[in-house]
Parts: C-alpha cells; sequence; structure tokens
C-alpha cells in the first residue's frame, strides 16, 4: 500500500508545480503588460498600423511634341555654342521642375487672353523652355537644344506631322501663320565674328519670309543672363549679350521684320536677369517664361 501513496503523492507534488508555474508566468504576463500600458501612457507613443508607402509628389514627363535634342554640331561652332550644349541638355528638366514648384501660385496664365493659337515661336532651348511652361497649347513651336542660326537648315530634329523629323523650314513648309517669332544668339555668343552671326540670322529671316509670305515676323532680343551662367561659359556675360543684341536689331532692320526687345522686361537694375529667373543662369523659370509671354502679348 506504500507505493501507490508515494506514487499518488509525486502526481500531486507535480501538478501543484505546474499550477504554481503557470500562476507565475501569468503574473509576470500581467505585470509586463500593466507596465507596457504605463509606458504607452507617459511616453505618448502611438501604435499605427503599416500601410504601403505611395509616392508624395510625381513629376510629368513634360515633352513638347515638336521637339527633339539636336545632337550635332556645326563644323563653325566653337567652345559657346558647345557650352549651350551642356547647359541647354539641363533644360527639360529646369522646365519641369520650375513648372511644377511655379503652377499652384501663379495666375498670370490666365491673365494673358492671346492664345497665340495663329503664331509659330522658333528658337533653341530657351524658346524649348518657353512652350514648356507658358500654357499655350493652340501655339507652335519649332525649336530645338543647341539650335542656332548656322544649324537651322539641316538639324532635322523638329516632328512633322507626318511624324517624321525634319528641319524647321521643312516644317514651316506644312501650314502658314499669322505670327512668327524668332530667337536666336545665346548659342552663338562664342562667335568669333558677330557679323557673320548678322549675315547668317538675316539669311533664316528672309526664308521664314519666303515659307510664311502672310506672317509678321518678329525677331525677338536675346534675353539676358544671371551671374550663374558664367559658370557655364565665360561668353554668357551681359555685356556680350547686349553686343549681339545690336546685330540683332541689324538683322531685323535689314530684312523689314519687328524687333521686339523682350530682354528689357526681364532684366533687373543692373541690367542681369535675376538670380531667382533661373536655376543655371540662362534658362528661365515658369514665372519667367510668363513674363515674357506677357511682353509678346502686349507689343506684338
Amino acid at each position: 500500500m506504500g507505493e501507490p501513496n508515494k506514487s499518488k503523492e509525486l502526481r500531486k507534488k507535480r501538478v501543484r508545480l505546474q499550477q504554481y508555474t503557470i500562476s507565475v508566468c501569468c503574473l509576470a504576463l500581467m505585470v509586463f503588460i500593466m507596465v507596457w500600458v504605463v509606458n504607452v501612457a507617459l511616453t505618448g507613443r502611438n501604435i499605427q498600423t503599416a500601410e504601403p508607402s505611395s509616392s508624395r509628389s510625381e513629376q510629368a514627363d513634360v515633352k513638347d511634341s515638336s521637339v527633339k535634342k539636336d545632337d550635332s554640331e556645326s563644323n563653325t561652332g566653337n567652345e559657346s555654342k558647345k557650352a549651350d550644349d551642356s547647359g541647354d541638355s539641363e533644360a527639360a528638366v529646369e522646365s519641369q521642375s520650375s513648372g511644377s514648384e511655379e503652377s499652384g501660385g501663379d495666375s498670370s496664365a490666365s491673365e494673358i487672353s492671346d492664345d497665340f493659337a495663329d503664331a509659330v515661336f522658333i528658337g533653341d532651348s530657351r524658346t524649348v523652355g518657353l512652350g514648356m511652361n507658358t500654357d499655350r497649347p493652340k501655339a507652335t513651336f519649332y525649336a530645338s537644344t543647341g539650335l542656332n542660326v548656322d544649324t537651322i537648315e539641316t538639324s532635322e530634329t523638329i516632328i512633322l506631322d507626318n511624324g517624321n523629323y525634319g528641319t524647321v523650314y521643312d516644317a514651316l513648309k506644312q501650314k502658314q501663320f499669322g505670327r512668327v517669332y524668332v530667337m536666336f544668339g545665346i548659342n552663338e555668343l562664342g562667335w568669333p565674328y558677330p557679323d557673320v552671326f548678322q549675315e547668317k540670322y538675316e539669311a533664316v529671316i528672309n526664308k521664314i519670309k519666303e515659307l510664311q509670305p502672310d506672317a509678321v515676323v518678329y525677331v525677338q532680343s536675346i534675353l539676358p543672363v544671371s551671374s550663374l551662367a558664367l559658370s557655364t561659359n565665360s561668353v554668357f556675360t551681359n555685356e556680350n549679350v547686349d553686343n549681339f543684341n545690336l546685330y540683332v536689331q541689324n538683322a531685323a532692320a535689314n530684312t523689314g521684320s519687328v524687333y521686339l526687345d523682350v530682354a528689357s522686361s526681364l532684366k533687373d537694375e543692373n541690367g542681369a536677369l535675376p538670380i531667382e529667373a533661373s536655376t543655371d543662369g540662362i534658362h528661365l523659370i515658369r514665372e519667367y517664361c510668363m513674363k515674357w509671354m506677357d511682353y509678346l502679348a502686349e507689343n506684338s
């Protein structure tokens, strides 16, 4: 009889030990929970469930339907055109970023009543930026990065109505416009002979007049630059811009075209482009593109 009683006692001890262990664990868990709750209350932590992250902002890949980067370089070009080509490679990026920065608070777009539906804009990367930043979908832009008065005849960088690429002259043969706005000169600032620039510019204007006989041709002054432009190339100074603008004026006068001093509407008190108008000193952000477009609406 002694053995069965001893066995029962052992089983009872085991059960009591298990119950004790369970009780201790439960007590410890309760203490942990209480401490955790108190800690949350004191530190003010928020318990959040993980949510899929979403992009906070999206930048539209803005592309001008009539624009393609000009990879060709004229043999008569020099370091100015090469330097501007490197600066121009950022033009599209700047246009996109500046557009998103300014779109929220810039009401000038709606204030310009002229939709420029009868107009075509011809030029280099600055004109590309004008097309991207001024909300004028009815206007036509035949412009490309790096374009100048020497390459306009051969540079096939414009998307034609048939989907192929052609020159500005090819594009101008497609339809007639009431107004033609031309701007060249920033890529030619390093040319050693400004009179050659004027001669070639006059040839460009005369060709445009030949292709658009009923249009009024407006020759725009070269826009000013800011001190930031010097980091791109030493030729980018306002003294150089002002000097070349004299040749632009001559080209307009000699071809019977209308000269527009757009530069005057964008200069600060020192005769330069304001620092805040551009991230590289050459290409304009949206706000200043709108100032440019506003000047054209009021003066043409």
